[in-house]
């Protein structure tokens, strides 16, 4: 359970790294601001769900 939550605020961190670092970029280049954005919102996504995607799935039938 400790785990699946310190992965998944991970993925979170990450994912807000690289969008702070699209910001940055969205001053020189625009194409790769975008996709370093959409990178991070996915991981952002991704790791805000992740722990309540694991436990659907772990759940004992």
């Amino acid at each position: 359970m400790e785990k699946n939550i310190k992965k998944s605020l991970l993925l979170v961190g990450i994912g807000v790294g690289l969008y702070l670092i699209g910001a940055v970029f969205s001053v020189s280049n625009g194409t790769l601001s975008l996709i370093l954005k959409a990178c991070a919102v996915v991981l952002i996504v991704g790791g805000l769900f992740a722990f309540e995607i694991l436990s659907y799935f772990k759940k004992p039938k």
